[in-house]
């Protein structure tokens, strides 16, 4: 069963550069643990997608506008090191696409595609899962 990523609910993103690498927070708006978590059923989440060692400049965010960027998955040389911590654990987060979209008069906004992987501590019932999010970055 995948986890109902629809409970994900990004409030916005934030980059720090350093050192030539960027390090990503996705703050998460707060939410109930599924009723498939039966022990856990309605316990409050509140967590943030991290993910560090990402192996691109940001020092000129405005530069990346409209371009997107494909990474492998962990262990592969140049994987994002991501996690997310759900139900008193965490979880790694391997993230495969980041794109940098600006749309008609708005703020940068980051789409990101990522896969769960809630097969390395358990989460319930839940497989890993495909999750694909858009969040607004902070300045």
């Amino acid at each position: 069963m995948l986890f109902p990523t629809r409970l994900l609910s990004p409030v916005t993103a934030r980059f720090q550069v350093s050192n030539r690498t960027a390090h990503l927070k996705v703050e998460l708006a707060d939410f109930a643990l599924p009723a498939e978590m039966a022990e856990a059923a309605g316990e409050l989440q509140r967590t943030a997608l991290v993910a560090e060692r990402i192996p691109l400049d940001l020092s000129d965010l405005g530069a990346l506008a409209g371009k997107s960027f494909d990474f492998p998955v962990n262990p592969t040389p140049g994987y994002i090191d991501g996690s997310i911590y759900l139900h008193h654990r965490h979880h790694p987060v391997d993230i495969t696409t980041l794109s940098f979209r600006t749309p008609a008069g708005g703020a940068m906004t980051l789409y990101a595609e990522a896969v769960l992987v809630l097969s390395y501590e358990g989460l319930g019932p839940f497989a890993d899962t495909p999750w694909t999010f858009t969040a607004r970055i902070e300045p």
